[in-house]
């Protein structure tokens, strides 16, 4: 990506805007799934609606629609939702996605230590869209080349784990990540990931504030070095 451009992504990866003439998607989803989705977000959003389960649309992420899955936040990174609350929820999103999908044959649900997904069974048995493919399409379509210069990987749960993959295979000793989590099993899965690639380039922050809080430091003093005081 050349300096001074951003590329946005969304729907793990599945949606880009590089500027208002040039917007992509990964076009390989039946108009059926997606209709099978649209039908499952109705219903979730209509569970949310009674009051036992209203915390829900203001923990974490909330309810997200996206191209190609849903997100529900069951927690946050303060553990302020009952597990027991957070079982329920769980258990109400697969009673609605068999509803919907009596065969599992389009829809699984998949629970990281946040957030509730439901996806498409688009990659094979067991495979889905994630955001390794997400950034292996924008490379392909914008021709990126990511064995050069540094790349700064951020992430907070499991589902972020293949964009880091993704980029540690691309450029293994170029690779920064700093990762929002207090859970041990994920800063395992990290550390793995990256030592498998000989990468020590790793940060584990408590919450977003002190990432994003770091991140304006570092911006500040990149300012003040391009424009020196009295310039």
């Amino acid at each position: 990506i050349p300096p001074g451009y951003y590329y946005y992504g969304a729907s793990a990866g599945r949606e880009w805007f590089i500027d208002p003439t040039n917007k992509f998607k990964d076009t390989s989803i039946p108009e059926k799934h997606l209709a099978m989705l649209d039908d499952v977000f109705e219903q979730v959003s209509h569970l949310l609606e009674r009051q036992e389960y209203r915390v829900f649309t203001w923990v974490g992420s909330g309810l997200q629609k996206h191209y190609g899955h849903l997100t529900i936040a069951h927690q946050d990174i303060y553990n302020s939702v009952s597990q027991t609350l957070s079982d329920q929820i769980f258990e109400e999103i697969n009673r609605i996605v068999i509803l919907v999908d009596p065969e599992g044959s389009v829809l699984d649900v998949i629970r990281s230590n946040l957030d509730i997904k439901v996806m498409l069974k688009d990659k094979g048995a067991g495979q889905y869209f994630n955001k390794g493919h997400g950034i292996k399409m924008l490379c392909e379509k914008m021709k990126c080349d990511l064995k050069e210069g540094n790349i700064l990987v951020c992430g907070d749960s499991a589902t972020d784990l293949p964009m880091l993959e993704e980029c540690l295979r691309q450029n293994p000793s170029g690779v920064y990540t700093i990762w929002v989590t207090s859970n041990p099993n994920l800063q395992k899965q990290v550390r793995d990931l990256c030592g498998s690639h000989n990468n020590k380039n790793i940060a584990f922050v408590s919450c977003p504030e002190v990432l994003l809080g770091a991140m304006a430091e570092a911006t500040i003093r990149e300012i003040s070095i391009a424009r020196p005081r009295g310039e």
